[in-house]
């Protein structure tokens, strides 16, 4: 095929009259051209699929990990024993971007495991209930949840139902202030949110839970999750559940829901 051929067919592709000079380059060009196109819709199929359409029962945890298609069960290497990694699960999401952490994380000599991560609706309402009886000492029902509200959500309440949450290496905040604990924190300080993860439970907070230097948030697909909750839910939506009447008292929207660390709320 002569120059002149080819700087008419790339004078035509631009000029979009894509006139071919035989049948043969045609199916070469289309092929190219296929291909090309294919690369370039890349970031946007991969920015398309951190979108998602909440529901209800999805931000309440009213659904089983292991049977979602858009979940993945956490591999033993990334869970702080082997039994829990049979347990839990992540949006994939989620996951990939917590493995990519971690591995930047050993570069830097830093160690990382999951303690715990998506919970759904019934194994909320168990951490609950077992601690609504062991604070049955408590003087009224409110102060029964107040007390369990340090650390613990109530069913349907919990960010850990939306498959976006991992609570990491160790659920004391003493582990994170000395030695090496101290040292894993200040590196998530620094460097989780090159992964897209937050701490939504800080201290000097006004509202909510207490501080949770363990906890730690996806906030690509977090935020879109609290942004429908906070809109879409009520105080009365929590129910069945030792308790749950002490919710609309408590306003456990307002107070817990988006009571987290600025730099982790929705725009």
């Amino acid at each position: 095929m002569n120059q002149y051929c080819k700087i008419q067919l790339l004078k035509d592709f631009f000029l979009t009259k894509l006139h071919f000079c035989d049948n043969k380059l045609r199916f070469n060009w289309a092929l190219k051209l296929s291909f090309f196109l294919f690369l370039m819709l890349l970031p946007v199929f991969k920015v398309r699929s951190q979108t998602i359409s909440p529901t209800i029962n999805y931000v309440t945890g009213k659904f089983e990990p292991a049977q979602s298609i858009d979940f993945i069960k956490i591999e033993k290497k990334y869970a702080r024993t082997v039994e829990a990694s049979k347990k839990m699960f992540l949006r994939k999401e989620t996951y990939t971007q917590l493995k990519k952490m971690f591995t930047e994380a050993a570069k830097n000599g830093v160690t990382l495991n999951v303690l715990s991560a998506t919970r759904n609706f019934d194994y909320q309402k168990n951490i609950w209930e077992n601690k609504w009886r062991a604070y049955k000492n408590e003087p009224t029902d409110y102060a029964r949840s107040k007390k369990i509200l340090e650390f613990s959500a109530m069913p349907g309440a919990s960010r850990h139902h939306w498959g976006t949450e991992v609570d990491l290496v160790a659920v004391t905040n003493s582990y994170f202030e000395h030695g090496e604990g101290l040292k894993v924190y200040k590196w998530l300080q620094a460097h989780a949110a090159q992964f897209g993860f937050c701490q939504p439970y800080t201290k000097n907070r006004k509202t909510g839970y207490n501080e949770e230097k363990w906890h730690w948030s996806y906030l690509p697909l977090a935020k879109q999750y609290q942004k429908f909750a906070q809109t879409n839910l009520t105080d009365a939506s929590f129910k069945d559940f030792l308790g749950a009447q002490t919710a609309i008292e408590l306003q456990i929207v307002k107070n817990y829901i988006v009571g987290i660390n600025p730099d982790c709320q929705p725009n």
